[in-house]
Formats: C-alpha cells, sequence, structure tokens
C-alpha cells in the first residue's frame, strides 16, 4: 500500500509540474502521399455495399486542394468540381490516424448548418473553409467536400456513378479535443507499432497541416547559424507543391519558385515523421543524382519529380526542391537572405530501410563526351577548381563566353554546338568567387554522348 502511494503521488508530481494543453485535431492525424498501396492507419469511414474500405483522400487541383474519396480499385481519387465529376492518380494523399476513437461525423443539413464545432479541415478554398462531410445516395456511401462561404445554404459536394452530386443532409468529421500535456504528448504515436523490417517507405513520412504550432514529431533538417531546428514544410503556390523551410518567427513557409524566394502564412504542410532514424541525407549532385523509389516525395510539378534537398551556402545549411526535368540539370532550388539560388552539389533526402538492398553508393561508371572540334574557336583554360567543374575563357570581340563543364575531363567546346536551355540564372558557388559580371543567358551543348553527367553549360556575360 505504502508503494503504492508513492508512485501515485510520482506520478501526480510529474503531471502536475507539466504544461497541460490541448491537442488539437492537425496534431492528431496527418497526410501520407498515396502510391497504390493502403497506409496500415488510414481512416476508415466505413465501407461500400461490395464490403470495399472507404478512405477520405485529398488532391491537388488546380490552385485548390479538394477532399474526396479513394478508389482503391483502379487507385484513383474521385471528388467534385465545378459541378462536375473528376479522378485523378496524381499527387494523392490519404487521411490516416492513430486516434480514430477521437474523430466522430455530426449530422447537419445545408440550412441548419452551423459553424460552432471542431470540424476537421480537408482541403483549401482562397477566402473559404474546406471540410471533409460524407452522405448517402441510395445504399452508396459518399465522400466530399463542404466549403464554408458564409452563404444560407451549405451543401455536401460529392460524387456518384461518375457524375457530380450536391447533397443537403449529411454528416461532417468532427474532432474530440483530448487534454495532454508534456510527459503523455512524448508517449504519443503517429503510426502503427509496425516492425521497421515490415515498414513501407510511405509509411515512414506523413505531413500534417501547420496551423501555427510545431508538431511533437516534426522531422528536423538540422540546425541553422542559430543554432535553431530548420524544419521541412510543403506549400501550395498556383498550380504546385513546392518544399520549403518553415520560418518560426514569422510562422510562415519560405520556399523558390521563379527565381525568387516568396513566403506563405496559410495553407502548408509539414514534414514529420515517427521513424527520423530511416530518413537519411545522401550525399549527391546534379550530374549523379540517384533515380530509385527511396527519395523522399516533396511536392508536385506536372510530368516532373519533385524531391526534397538541402546544401550548404556560406556555411549555412538551406533546404529546397530538386526538380527531376529530362531537359535539365537536377539543381537544388532554395532561398538565402531573400535571394533565389541554386547549389549542383547537396544532399537529397531518402528513406533507408533495414531491409533496403539498395546501395548508398553513388555510380561510379561515368564517362566522358568526345569532345568536339574546336578549331574555330581560340581557347584558354583559365582554372580548373578542385572537384569542381573545368572553367574555359572564349574571347569574341562581342563578349566572353565561359564554358563550364560538370566533370573536369570535359575539354571545351565550339560556340557554334550550343542550344539555349533557359533564361534563368545558373548558380555555382565557384563562379561567385571568380566572376563579377553578370549571367544573361545559359546554353547547353547537345553533341552526341553529351548527357547528363556530361553536360557542357557555356554562360554568356555582359
Amino acid at each position: 500500500m505504502y508503494k503504492l502511494i508513492l508512485v501515485l503521488l510520482s506520478i501526480c508530481l510529474r503531471l502536475d509540474a507539466s504544461k497541460v494543453y490541448k491537442l488539437h485535431d492537425y496534431e492528431a492525424y496527418y497526410w501520407r502521399d498515396y502510391d497504390g498501396i493502403i497506409p496500415p492507419d488510414a481512416y476508415m469511414v466505413g465501407k461500400h455495399i461490395e464490403n470495399e474500405p472507404i478512405y477520405i483522400v485529398q488532391v491537388l487541383h488546380k490552385t485548390l486542394l479538394i477532399p474526396g474519396r479513394l478508389d482503391h480499385t483502379l487507385k484513383n481519387a474521385v471528388y467534385e468540381y465545378a459541378t462536375t465529376a473528376w479522378s485523378t492518380n496524381k499527387n494523392i494523399k490519404i487521411f490516416c490516424t492513430n486516434f480514430p476513437h477521437l474523430f466522430e461525423w455530426y449530422e447537419t443539413n445545408a440550412t441548419g448548418f452551423l459553424n460552432d464545432k471542431n470540424y476537421v479541415i480537408g482541403g483549401y478554398e482562397p477566402q473559404y473553409t474546406v471540410y471533409i462531410g460524407k452522405g448517402v445516395e441510395g445504399q452508396d456511401l459518399l465522400i466530399g467536400k463542404v466549403v464554408y462561404d458564409n452563404s444560407k445554404s451549405i451543401y455536401l459536394h460529392t460524387t456518384h456513378q461518375e457524375r457530380s452530386l450536391r447533397l443537403s443532409n449529411y454528416e461532417i468529421l468532427s474532432f474530440t479535443p483530448l487534454y495532454v500535456n508534456d510527459f503523455t504528448i512524448s508517449n504519443l504515436k503517429s503510426t502503427p507499432s509496425t516492425p521497421t523490417d515490415l515498414l513501407y517507405y510511405n509509411n515512414v513520412y506523413y505531413w500534417r497541416d501547420f496551423r501555427g504550432t510545431i508538431p511533437f514529431d516534426a522531422f528536423s533538417a538540422g540546425v541553422d547559424t542559430d543554432g535553431e531546428i530548420i524544419y521541412i514544410v510543403q506549400v501550395l503556390h498556383k498550380e504546385l507543391l513546392i518544399p520549403g523551410m518553415l520560418d518560426k518567427d514569422k510562422k510562415r513557409a519560405v520556399f523558390e519558385y521563379g527565381t525568387k524566394q516568396l513566403h506563405s502564412s496559410e495553407n502548408f504542410k509539414i514534414l514529420c515523421t515517427n521513424h527520423p532514424e530511416l530518413l537519411k541525407w545522401q550525399k549527391t549532385d546534379s550530374c549523379r543524382f540517384p533515380k530509385n523509389d527511396r527519395n523522399i516525395i516533396g511536392g508536385y510539378e506536372p510530368n516532373y519529380s519533385v524531391f526534397i534537398g538541402r546544401g550548404n551556402n556560406n556555411d549555412q545549411l538551406l533546404v529546397g526542391k530538386v526538380v527531376l526535368d529530362s531537359s535539365d540539370l537536377p539543381l537544388l532550388h532554395t532561398t538565402q537572405n531573400g535571394q533565389s539560388l541554386r547549389l549542383k552539389f547537396y544532399e537529397i533526402l531518402v528513406c533507408s530501410l533495414p531491409n533496403d538492398n539498395a546501395s548508398d553508393q553513388l555510380p561510379t561508371n561515368i564517362t566522358t563526351a568526345e569532345p568536339v572540334d574546336t578549331t574555330a574557336a581560340t581557347v584558354e583554360v583559365v582554372s580548373k577548381p578542385k572537384s569542381k567543374n573545368t572553367l574555359t575563357t572564349h574571347n569574341t570581340p562581342s563578349r566572353t563566353v565561359l564554358i563550364t563543364s560538370d566533370f573536369d575531363l570535359h575539354n571545351v567546346l565550339a560556340e557554334n554546338t550550343k542550344s539555349e536551355v533557359s533564361k534563368q540564372e545558373v548558380v555555382e558557388p565557384y563562379l561567385n568567387d571568380n566572376i563579377e559580371t553578370s549571367i544573361n543567358n545559359a546554353f547547353k551543348n547537345e553533341s552526341d554522348g553529351c548527357k547528363c553527367g556530361q553536360r557542357v553549360y557555356i554562360i554568356n556575360f555582359n
């Protein structure tokens, strides 16, 4: 009896010493990238009459995020937009939680809707709030969006048999807040207790909606020069999802787009994990980028893969996006001090499972392209930075052309072999140390055999 009293007293003292606060809905659920496999913690709404489970998904449609239903047979998301039924198999996130008992469905109707409950936000539309709703048509259970826009009638917008449907009577997903403290929050698990040797890549990480506080399971990408932890975010911008960094002081996302540093204070997610030991940073560069399913998907651009990278510039750790585009080198797009920055040498975030047989080594069988005939040009080697690129200049009456190669075994190319790549500035750390003039255009060699790993750029300077 005496020992029991001591144990209870110890627990009470520990709880009293902890800060008690309300666990909000965005701390109890999260979104996982869906690639055809149902996560073990996916929230099941119910079942179809064919006994098929029903899950909630979120899709990117134009500049909106829209909740809908997963058609697991076709591996598609089905949703409603502009009175039309849509489906997609791209960029799907699935609603997950390890606390399904904290969520319940609240019955309401179009004319009696009251926005005074703890409804779960399931999407994004400018100026409006988007909730998750479910309804019934015949014997079919349907999932859709409830857009609160201060109008007199709030409907459930969903789909049924490949057509859009608007329901007046429906249920809306709500959350019952849970009071926790520093002692109990550390014991909360955001993933099922699945053995690590049975985990799938997409079970290792997930995205939480950022609502002003850093989640207890947010993934640390490193520390900045002030010793502050760097967190990774995913931002909805235009019709894209872009990875970037969290500005904790201003509670906003910082990211690169269109060679500019941009900010967003709304509608972004933060990368979280319950297995930080399985997320690794793999050293790479734009010429030897590892192409495998271990790379963590960080965003979305049509027809391209978007990954998460980090690099160092002037002793400052930076996080940004790496876009895998067959027409250009996969540089790290990031920002620093209000400016857009592109780095060639960086690290890529990957998932490293215990039973993963993939090699951590970068490919070594890289061959160089045969040099083209340069008899029409006078070429002088200016410098050869160690483990970086070969720099050469070609003098013409009108301008100086700087030619850089991805490997120092490359020889220079004559000017008549170039074709335009883009008008965007190509930033290499050593260029800023050696060249004071500004870049106008970047050109890529198109000669036979000069593929990724052997690309040569001709940079025109003022």
